[in-house]
């Protein structure tokens, strides 16, 4: 408990003994301050200060007049002349005088029930406040506020309910703000309201309206009777804001709080919003008079602040010293200070008290006594009020967005649920025009009748195509929930959000901006690389160090701009054909070319400089991004510049280079004399927008940047588990796997697709088959038999990729679980058997798993495509083009997944790329090997390290990173990184096997999810969405409320009905019970269940523990 008071006391040094005061003249001394601490602030308060006479003496008597009035006060409770509560500020004194110190004329404080010398400090007589606490007619509100409830024109009060001060500051703030008032209101509370849950809501309205309001913690170490450290987690409560900017105070320093007032003053009058200040103070007597404030603390440890630490005592010594005020001068101010409190103590003890009839007066501001309306006067009123409020009235709505950074071709636009803003559709959306003034705020107005209207902001620009000019997304806000407005109850004389300014990608307190994604049949977004040994100079001994890359995109039926072009010395061009002045060129059919250096720390997307970027062979890795409407005419001019970025040379990469939706190019470069010098090698991706759909992708839901913070999520790995090598008691990748992993408690369950010859989506996991074929002088299959029999068998064993097998071949084919012929790595063994049911079967289509497992687990659905390895061999050559192979897996999702919870993944980081790039809805995690002994690596160097894996997402503007346990318990150092990009990281291999890895990566590394076999068999857990939702049920049908419903999910299908007890299914033909009924309820949507995660949270529920399950392998 005396943690506080000694930090209080080891601040001594640093601060009446270390105060160095300079001599700057006779009336103004220069005092030094300890630092403020900072919380996301680069710089903060001056420690150098000055004061001069006049504000010492002042100060020195208003911390006299407030702790003489206070003691004064202390003994008219005892003597039993006050009633009710009191609380008392004594050792408070330098935080209030300090503050006030830096207000200026129309700033407002509010603070809590320690209220009396802020009372006196903004307005009110020492007489007014003493006769207050009294009960009395001369009382600053004639008695009837007593302690806790006092005013004057600028002062709201104390307030005698813990924080309710809080959103009332914020309130005034606004108020403020509405009045283009250049004002702050003070908002104080103490410690022990610092863990409310109105200061969480007004700081995050404060922040989201960039309010003038200061909110300040005065910290006295102690919540009523709780010392910080046992009430709070955090007791660093300037940080407490988060996104609130903050300060620390040593607050028993009256300049310290006066200069550090005046800076926060500067800084919401600049604009920028709130923030929050802790005054590190501390005070002398109990919480209220009924607490002795000894109970807690020693008396040895009051006193040792008094002696060290107190404001008065402290602030005097130092002003005497520095020869700004003498004794005698202080001495004065002493006598005149008790005989002005002695004076006001005669009143409040004698001075009358109201009548009982003045209860019913000032009810209202300015008023008569007021009569009480009747039960039945005021339903009427209701009623009729009710019946007013339905006629529909139109309202204007304005919207009006700040936006940095905006390039010259780029426009804004508002896309919303209503027709006027395209119902969603980015197509149809309203563009906002340019404020003339403000170059960075776009407006536009509608008129609407709507209740509530939800609505976004994107950053777009045109292209130009053969049926005219497409509306390109470029950026969006990509918020779960969106921007929404009441229209009618938010307007003001038929205006709504008239002043309100909104800033692109910020809302309710977060950032949220992702790329936009390909939404026209024809756009197309190219994507080139150079990495590795690149660039080859042809006659240069000696490598050239870095040297500048640069790529300009060209429509090579038009004429390209100057920079565009490879001059020679000699000869002259023949002249160009005269273009058609209608012809698309003038407006451009490709964006320019952004680029990003995944070797970088920082590597996102940015503008290519004049000269290119630098690329050093075998060290950067560049990714150059252009958007284009009419990819069969898009080429591209390259330039190469030296380190003093003088051009070496160009070369051009033509359309009939990019024929094939990805590969490698070398072109050869010459110089300006048309000498070849060298070549470049680049890799190249062309992404097609996704065509399969019914109809437009909408901007209305969207969880690709979303990812709810709870304790870490536990996937199944192939459902139930990898049954081949780990004996799961389920079939891997079928749907009873899946559904039995849902049925033991599994969040998520992971699961791998790929097509097969019809081009259907199927799960599974290896690229190739063994099929068992009876020799033609054999028999049929005989029974099970062992190595040794099948070796010396007549049959044949032929080893098929999956994608050249029908699905009903597949279908007629049966995973074994005998040992293969041979081993063969990424192979499974196929034969022919006895008929078992279908949802025990191998190669479940995607669509069959979406319908018919239970709707409240999620899938992680690993797209499957093949790459080749650092040993030479490819995992299955020759496979399906990327474009078409990606559309149908997308278009089986987006069709078929209703509700459900979804993330994809892949190992190839094209394939993570073109899912982010071709849908707006779903979040990608890009599957990484990393640095492996157990695995033969990929020869991609994007997956060569989990450091490199974290950049490529960054770059790709993935949601994060699902990393290879093997690679993190040698270094954890990638999941922080990932982190501070605030990336979601998941965990998957073999080393999750033991409990002891899993609870490392959950608990110590803090990562999002865990992929591991055999899920919820050794020991029970339950599903933590179901029990999000079980908990919000119980605590709204504790309030009464009643639980709101989405539409249902489809619910898991069953064959047939029926038990099967058994923990491996066997292949003969038995019923299936399912684990769910078809009528049974549907997962909430993830924003329902934002409601429930603090209670999640505090309470640590990922499932309930039981005993653990026997299996039988």
């Amino acid at each position: 408990m005396a943690l506080f008071a000694r930090q209080l006391q080891s601040l001594t040094a640093q601060g009446i003994r270390s105060s160095q005061q300079v001599r700057l003249a006779s009336s103004e001394v220069s005092f030094h301050t300890k630092p403020c601490k900072l919380h996301k602030l680069d710089s903060g308060p001056n420690t150098s200060v000055t004061l001069n006479r006049e504000d010492a003496l002042k100060y020195y008597r208003d911390m006299q007049v407030i702790r003489r009035m206070e003691s004064a006060a202390g003994n008219l409770y005892k003597e039993k002349k006050i009633r009710g509560f009191c609380h008392l500020y004594s050792g408070q004194e330098a935080c209030a005088v300090g503050m006030k110190a830096a207000m200026t004329e129309g700033d407002a404080v509010i603070t809590a029930y320690r209220c009396h010398g802020w009372t006196w400090l903004l307005g009110a007589t020492v007489t007014e406040v003493l006769a207050e606490l009294t009960g009395r007619i001369a009382g600053n509100v004639h008695g009837k506020g007593g302690s806790m409830h006092m005013y004057t024109k600028s002062f709201f009060g104390g307030n005698g309910i813990v924080g309710a001060q809080q959103p009332l500051g914020a309130g005034v703030a606004l108020a403020m703000k509405y009045r283009d008032q250049k004002n702050v209101c003070i908002t104080l509370y103490g410690d022990g309201a610092a863990n409310q849950g109105q200061l969480f809501e007004a700081t995050n309205m404060a922040k989201l309206w960039d309010l003038p309001v200061l909110f300040v913690c005065e910290n006295n170490g102690f919540g009523m009777g709780t010392a910080v450290e046992r009430s709070s987690a955090s007791t660093e409560y300037y940080t407490r804001g988060d996104y609130v900017p903050g300060l620390w105070v040593d607050g028993m320093d009256i300049l310290a709080v006066r200069e550090a007032t005046k800076w926060a003053k500067e800084y919401c009058d600049s604009g920028k919003g709130p923030l929050m200040l802790e005054m590190a103070t501390y005070r002398y007597h109990g919480h209220s008079m009924s607490d002795p404030g000894t109970s807690y603390r020693t008396r040895d440890e009051i006193q040792e602040v008094r002696k060290t630490r107190d404001p008065i005592t402290g602030f005097k010594d130092r002003i005497i010293t520095s020869g700004l005020a003498t004794e005698e001068d202080l001495k004065a101010i002493d006598k005149e200070v008790r005989k002005e409190v002695d004076e006001a103590l005669k009143v409040a003890t004698s001075d009358g008290v109201l009548p009982p009839e003045a209860l019913y007066v000032d009810i209202y501001h300015n008023t008569e006594a007021q009569t009480v309306f009747s039960r039945d006067i005021l339903l009427f009123i209701f009623t009729a009020t009710s019946i007013l409020m339905s006629v529909t009235r139109p309202v204007r709505v304005h919207f009006a967005v700040d936006v940095e950074n905006l390039q010259a071709h780029q426009s804004v636009y508002v896309v919303g649920s209503s027709d006027v803003l395209g119902a969603w559709e980015a197509n149809r959306a309203m563009p906002l025009v340019q404020d003339p003034d403000r170059s960075m705020r776009w407006k536009a107005t509608i008129v609407s009748d709507v209740d509530q209207l939800k609505f976004r902001y994107f950053i777009g620009y045109n292209l130009m195509s053969d049926q005219g000019e497409k509306l390109i997304v470029d950026k969006w806000e990509a918020f779960l929930h969106p921007r929404s407005t009441l229209c009618i109850a938010e307007s003001r004389n038929g205006e709504c959000r008239a002043d309100r300014v909104d800033l692109f990608g910020y809302y309710a307190g977060r950032k949220c901006v992702s790329d936009g994604w390909l939404q026209h049949p024809d756009e197309n977004q190219i994507l080139l690389r150079l990495h590795g040994n690149a660039l080859k100079f042809y006659k240069t001994a000696k490598e050239r160090k870095n040297c500048r890359v640069k790529m300009t995109p060209l429509d090579v039926r038009f004429k390209a701009p100057p920079s565009g072009h490879i001059s020679f010395s000699y000869g002259e061009d023949e002249e160009d054909e005269e273009e058609d002045p209608n012809a698309p060129s003038n407006k451009c059919t490709h964006s320019t070319t952004h680029v990003a250096v995944l070797s970088d720390p920082r590597p996102k997307f940015y503008d290519q400089e004049e000269t290119g970027v630098v690329f050093n062979n075998n060290k950067d890795y560049l990714v150059f991004r252009t958007h284009c409407l009419a990819a069969e005419f898009l080429a591209f001019y390259i330039e190469i510049f030296s380190d003093e970025r003088k051009r070496i040379g160009a070369c051009y990469a033509l359309p009939s280079a990019l024929q094939d939706a990805s590969g490698i190019i070398h072109l050869p470069f010459i110089n300006s004399s048309g000498r070849p010098i060298g070549q470049v090698s680049i890799e190249y991706l062309c992404v097609r927008a996704l065509t399969r759909l019914d109809g437009p992708q909408l901007m209305d839901e969207t969880y690709c940047r979303h990812w709810k913070k709870r304790n870490a999520l536990e996937v199944g790995h192939r459902g139930a588990g990898n049954s081949y090598t780990k004996f799961a008691m389920a079939r891997e990748n079928t749907i009873h796997s899946l559904n039995t992993a849902a049925k033991n408690g599994a969040d998520y369950v992971e699961f791998d697709v790929q097509l097969t010859k019809d081009r259907i989506a199927v799960i599974y996991h290896d690229f190739h088959v063994l099929v068992s074929v009876a020799r033609r002088d054999g028999h049929a299959l005989p029974p099970p038999m062992t190595r040794e029999q099948l070796d010396s068998s007549n049959l044949d064993f032929h080893e098929l990729p999956v994608k050249d097998l029908k699905l009903s071949q597949l279908k007629l084919l049966m995973l074994d679980h005998l040992s293969f012929p041979q081993k063969k790595e990424n192979v499974k063994k196929l034969v022919e058997t006895s008929e078992e049911e279908e949802d025990f079967k191998p190669f479940p289509t995607l669509v069959e798993a979406l319908t018919k497992v239970d709707p409240d687990v999620g899938f992680n659905v690993e797209v499957k495509y093949p790459m080749m390895q650092n040993n030479g061999e490819h995992e299955c050559d020759h496979y399906f083009e990327r474009n078409l192979f990606v559309d149908i897996i997308l278009a089986d999702v987006l069709k078929h997944a209703a509700n459900r919870r979804i993330m994809f993944s892949s190992f190839d980081p094209d394939i993570c790329s073109m899912v982010a790039t071709k849908q707006n809805k779903y979040p990608v995690l890009f599957l990484c090997v990393g640095e492996t002994q157990r695995y033969t690596p990929f020869q991609d160097q994007r997956t060569s390290t989990s450091m490199t894996a974290v950049n490529f997402a960054v770059g790709a503007d993935l949601l994060g990173v699902n990393f290879n346990s093997e690679d993190l318990l040698k270094d954890p150092m990638p999941v922080k990184k990932a982190n501070e990009f605030g990336m979601v990281t998941f965990v998957w291999g073999e080393d999750l096997d033991k409990k002891e890895n899993i609870q490392y990566f959950k608990k110590e590394l803090g990562v999002d999810g865990v992929i591991y076999d055999r899920i919820g068999e050794e020991e029970r857990r339950r599903n933590v969405f179901i029990v999000e939702r079980e908990q919000k049920r119980a605590l709204l049908s504790c309030s009464g409320a009643s639980t709101p419903q989405r539409a249902p999910s489809p619910s898991p299908v069953s064959s047939s009905e029926g038990n099967n007890n058994s923990s491996s299914p066997p292949l003969s033909a038995k019923k299936l019970s399912m684990t769910r009924n078809s009528q049974s309820d549907s997962a909430l949507l993830e924003e329902s269940e934002e409601d429930m995660e603090s209670m999640t949270e505090k309470l640590n529920i990922t499932g309930f523990q039981s005993a653990p399950m026997v299996s039988t392998k």
